[in-house]
This record gives structure tokens, sequence and C-alpha cells, in this order.
């Protein structure tokens, strides 16, 4: 397959409260990419929690871009990240206007 890159700008994530996949292997997707695996963001508002089911056996990968959110009873603020197996569904909690990246591995 050839390299290639898209540059892409995600208008449905400016204030959604819900992950939103960005990319990922499925037509359709706002981004393709050729691999298992699928990105999804969230700008979550203070208060707000939003969740993303996993397909059994997945794993992810939380990164906080910016503000601060709970997961799992611990609180990541901008530049945190967090390794999340063995769950079925993700819940993150906004805590201050947060916006997050969640990737959905194999």
């Amino acid at each position: 397959m050839q390299p290639s890159y898209e540059q892409k700008q995600i208008r449905e994530v400016n204030g959604s409260g819900r992950f939103i996949t960005i990319a990922g292997p499925e037509d359709g997707a706002v981004v393709r990419i050729h691999q298992d695996a699928r990105i999804l963001a969230a700008k979550i508002p203070s208060g707000v929690a939003v969740a993303h089911d996993l397909t059994s056996g997945r794993r992810a990968w939380l990164q906080v871009a910016r503000g601060s959110v709970e997961l799992e009873n611990a609180t990541y603020s901008a530049g945190d990240g967090a390794a999340i197996t063995g769950k079925d569904r993700i819940t993150v909690l906004g805590r201050d206007s947060a916006e997050v990246l969640l990737f959905d591995l194999p």
C-alpha cells in the first residue's frame, strides 16, 4: 500500500459531550486508517460523563489534551494518559472542561 496521509477539520467534536470516531478502518470514518484501531475524540464539559463500550478482548489508551477528567476514581490532567485493559465500558467524567482522545486498540 502506498503511504499517504489526510488532514481534515472535524467540527462534530466541538462541544459534543460524547465520543466521536475521528479515525478508523471503516468506510465512512472521517479519516480512514488501514489498521484495526479507532481514534475517538470528545470535548467533555465539567460534570458530564461520556462512555465508550469496548468489544471483548480490546484495550484502550486515554490521552487528555486539555482540562482534567476522572477515570476509575483517579484524576488526569492535560498531558496525562492512561492504559485501560480488562474493561467492557470506559466512562470518563469531565472535571474541568476537558478535551480527550481515546484509542480503541486490539
